[in-house]
């Protein structure tokens, strides 16, 4: 090392290309601490790399990224010193990172844009539900060796927050503190889920991203939870309703949040204290009856519903119009997924019977007058299984009747 310091810049820089790649020798760490003052260090960009020098013009870290630099020439400073230096302020952070054997796995350094409009969640910010996210600086500590630093882009740091890994956030500009505050939440809800061994949901930029043993499956809010999953949802989500169980006795307990998808249409998530959920959707006319159905139904077993209404609901209930279309009821039986039959004015259609689901549009469709389109409500469903089946195949059946109704038009 000593004979290093004493050469020109040229040999300097073909030693720094020989070895400064893969880390400084230890034993040239000494020398170098009584040679380096942190304070004059300062950052050069040299072609495609940037480079960290000291107040002698001398290399003591190149990499292809200006953040990669500075990570690898804080966690130089700190092997030097043996302790923790830091010349730059908006970097003492990561430095305690670097320096502190009980952090977390991995820092991650996120930025982003700014958005306007109702919701503010900056992960489905405005109407458009835009995901204000635009990269991160990923820092993993290695016990031998310098730290490694990956930048991605959005969508990979959100799968990273989402899988549920053990890592702290950090915003890399102040204006983006928001957006880091959102996903450290967002992190410590999906690794307290995945140490339970539960899926995990959330919602960015407006779809459903859930994610089960590390795999990611992602979905349009209107597609989620059609079958019965068991997963946990972020409750800070805009448009899904992530609803908490409360624990009521020993019976079982079905709870539902009600929220207004679209005109005339409403989304009711059923939840089990189990974490089960699956999604419906009934007319907004008929949402009263739907509920009062639905309590009947399981009020010979030991069930317990709980109802959770968004006041945007409440307000559309109470201001909602009669349909001027007609209304028709029709009744379920038999089991889940395959053996489900529906009967309309009398006469079942489906498994076991004569005719099949397309009958069954017909004869609906043959009861309201012509050029119009009624509303169907499910009277009773007699299916066999646990609560939660029932609801799921309440829901496939009517699913079922207004994709052939679609198909008549």
């Amino acid at each position: 090392s000593r004979t290093l310091l004493r050469h020109d810049a040229g040999v300097c820089d073909r030693v720094a290309q020989a070895f400064l790649r893969t880390g400084v020798p230890s034993s040239w760490l000494p020398d170098l601490a009584l040679r380096l003052d942190p304070r004059t260090l300062e950052v050069r960009r040299e072609g495609r790399h940037y480079e960290i020098r000291d107040g002698w013009g001398q290399c003591i870290v190149r990499a292809p990224s200006e953040a990669t630099a500075r990570v690898r020439a804080l966690h130089f400073l700190s092997e030097a010193f043996g302790r923790l230096v830091c010349p730059w302020k908006a970097w003492r952070r990561v430095a305690e990172f670097l320096a502190e054997p009980d952090a977390p796995g991995a820092l991650m350094l996120v930025d982003g844009e700014e958005g306007e409009g109702s919701p503010t969640d900056p992960f489905n910010r405005g109407p458009d539900r835009r995901l204000l996210l635009s990269g991160a600086v990923v820092i993993r500590r290695r016990p031998r060796g310098r730290p490694t630093v990956i930048e991605t882009g959005a969508e990979a740091a959100v799968l990273r927050l989402i899988r549920g890994d053990d890592v702290q956030v950090l915003p890399r500009r102040r204006s983006v503190s928001a957006l880091a505050t959102r996903a450290m939440r967002l992190a410590a809800q999906a690794h307290r889920a995945r140490e339970s061994g539960c899926a995990f949901a959330a919602e960015v930029g407006g779809e459903i991203w859930w994610v089960r043993d590390r795999s990611l499956r992602r979905q349009p809010l209107r597609r989620f939870a059609r079958r019965p999953i068991q997963v946990d949802l972020d409750p800070e989500a805009p448009d899904m309703t992530a609803i908490q169980v409360p624990p009521l006795g020993r019976g079982e307990i079905l709870a539902c949040g009600l929220e207004l998808e679209r005109a005339g249409v409403v989304r009711i998530t059923w939840r089990t204290r189990a974490g089960w959920t699956v999604v419906e959707h009934a007319p907004l006319y008929l949402i009263e009856r739907w509920l009062e159905e639905t309590r009947e139904h399981f009020s010979g077993e030991a069930t317990v519903l709980v109802a959770h209404v968004a006041p945007d609901l409440e307000e559309a209930i109470r201001t909602a119009p009669p349909p001027n279309a007609p209304i028709l009821e029709v009744r379920l039986r038999g089991r889940a997924p395959f053996g489900l039959a529906v009967q309309v004015e009398g006469e079942w259609f489906g498994a076991g019977c004569e005719y099949g689901w397309r009958a069954a549009a017909l004869a609906i469709s043959s009861r309201w007058p012509v050029g119009s389109r009624g509303l169907v409500f499910m009277r009773s469903f007699e299916v066999e299984g646990p609560p939660i089946v029932q609801l799921w195949a309440r829901s496939a059946a009517m699913r079922r009747l207004a994709t052939w109704l679609r198909g008549l038009d």
